[in-house]
């Protein structure tokens, strides 16, 4: 039998509107779980995800503060990237999660590039990482971001190591930049890009 022919899965980024904040929390827990559990814990990742994704803050969020944006494919949302603008010129990616089914798709880079982009010219990005987060590091690794400190920090009363990593920001600008349609092989039609 000849082998599976793969099919194609068109994505597409576009700017978060208000009403995509329960598309978003969607997405957020489960790459919550995928990346926190075996750290935080199932129920601490249930109790941040209620608090850092209440619909209304995000409404307020995506309305109000800095470039929000979304992956999404026929189905719906399938990531979401938030950044902003911080002091001395730089930026900072205040969020970046992918639904694990996506992961290693093509998304995370598309997301982060729109991102990087609506923030330019900032000079820099930062984005702060759990030190454990293994999917994490590397995605950060493999486009170009290093380490600039590293420090402890508390959620639901555990303490644990994070890093702060760096990246200017005009390589990031040039990721993805057909982001209106990126498109990915995928042989079971199921999945779309990073």
């Amino acid at each position: 039998m000849p082998p599976e022919r793969a099919r194609r899965v068109v994505f597409s980024v576009r700017d978060a509107d208000p009403t995509d904040g329960a598309a978003i929390r969607a997405v957020a827990g489960p790459s919550w779980h995928a990346a926190y559990d075996d750290r935080l814990g199932a129920a601490a990742v249930d109790r941040l995800v209620d608090a850092w994704y209440a619909p209304g803050d995000l409404r307020r969020e995506i309305a109000d503060r800095g470039p929000f944006v979304v992956a999404e494919r026929a189905s719906g949302v399938i990531g979401f990237a938030q950044g902003r603008h911080v002091a001395g010129g730089d930026g900072a990616l205040s969020r970046l999660y992918v639904h694990p089914g996506a992961w290693g798709r093509g998304v995370g880079t598309a997301l982060l590039g729109a991102t990087a982009r609506r923030l330019h010219p900032a000079g820099t990005l930062r984005a702060v990482v759990m030190a454990a987060n293994a999917v994490g590091r590397a995605f950060y690794d493999r486009h170009g971001f290093t380490l600039r400190e590293r420090r402890v920090t508390r959620l639901e009363g555990l303490s644990f190591e994070v890093v702060v990593l760096v990246a200017p920001l005009g390589p990031l600008c040039a990721l993805s930049p057909g982001v209106d349609r990126a498109v990915a092989a995928d042989a079971d039609g199921d999945r779309t890009a990073d």
